[in-house]
């Protein structure tokens, strides 16, 4: 049996709302791990490797097999003019974790780039204070399955722009701790899908206090494509004077696809806003009516619609993520 081949789990319903998924699913012992370095366009001091426990098995199986790591090291008051690209050049399946120091007063964007094979990341990211860090990714095809967490320090900045498209599976986890007062993190996520399933989650946990996080995550799917996209915001009993916001937008655009957008909220101080939003639905047919009529095709039309749709995710992210 092939990673191509391997049988893709159904949604499970119950309390909650879940992907019904064994690790047989995301993996098989695999034939080669990809030991490919990575290459970055601009070099950039090393850092350590923080040692990390398993939270689950898929997680011990992702260490068991881990083929390659890249660290990085921003240095103090570094700003660089344009992002700086870490390209994976997998031949194989790649079990891969990148660490990132952002020394305080820098500024960085960081875009990651990969191909269709199957993928299982680690990211992890120190933001110290008053620093600045974007981190885009893309994967495309395939299956994923993608950690990624964040602590923001005094004042510091976290963003993360994640695109997900046309995968057989995917398993997406992104978390971020806003540790230092005025801190603060936002996540805009997209995924596009034809086939196969979507489990996203993002997390902001609100621990300093004055803190804000901003949560929009929009997703389109078609065919036979599912997906489960939830959004937790988490504020702390010290965490006064915090702001949080998420929202969950999902097109259908095929009565077979099918997904579910769960926004919840811990709040466990009362001197805060927070909100959220979430919505599943198909196509408006008075906004497809309204293009048709003024001599827009059927197919034009749903694309000019799709487009708008994404467009509050996608025009806050790199341009080489659009």
């Amino acid at each position: 049996m092939s990673w191509q081949t391997l049988p893709m789990p159904n949604l499970k319903y119950g309390i909650t709302v879940r992907l019904k998924a064994e690790e047989a699913d995301f993996m098989l012992p695999p034939k080669k791990v990809d030991t490919t370095p990575f290459t970055v366009s601009q070099e950039l001091p090393t850092s350590t490797l923080p040692k990390t426990t398993p939270q689950d098995r898929l997680e011990a199986a992702h260490q068991e097999f881990l083929g390659k790591t890249l660290t990085i090291t921003v240095p103090e008051n570094f700003t660089n003019e344009k992002p700086i690209i870490i390209t994976n050049h997998a031949n194989g399946a790649s079990f891969d974790h990148i660490h990132i120091v952002a020394q305080p007063h820098s500024k960085t964007v960081f875009v990651e780039e990969s191909g269709a094979n199957p993928r299982f990341t680690k990211v992890t990211i120190e933001v110290k204070e008053n620093a600045d860090i974007t981190f885009g990714s893309k994967h495309q095809g395939g299956v994923l399955w993608a950690k990624r967490e964040a602590t923001v320090h005094k004042g510091g900045n976290m963003r993360w722009c994640d695109v997900i498209k046309d995968t057989e599976l995917a398993y997406s986890r992104t978390k971020t701790i806003l540790q230092g007062d005025h801190s603060q993190t936002s996540y805009a996520g997209v995924f596009v899908g034809e086939h196969g399933q979507y489990d996203i989650d993002a997390v902001n946990e609100h621990v300093g206090k004055n803190t804000k996080s901003d949560l929009v995550s929009k997703g389109v799917l078609e065919g036979t494509a599912k997906a489960i996209n939830q959004g937790t915001i988490t504020i702390q009993e010290n965490a006064s004077g915090s702001d949080g916001y998420q929202k969950e937008d999902i097109l259908l655009l095929s009565e077979g696809a099918e997904a579910d957008a769960i926004p919840k909220l811990f709040i466990r101080n009362h001197d805060v806003k927070c909100s959220h939003g979430a919505s599943v639905a198909p196509v408006n047919p008075q906004h497809l009516y309204y293009l048709q009529s003024r001599g827009v095709g059927e197919r034009k039309a749903k694309d000019l619609i799709i487009q708008g749709f994404l467009n509050t995710a996608l025009q806050t992210m790199p341009k080489e993520l659009q």
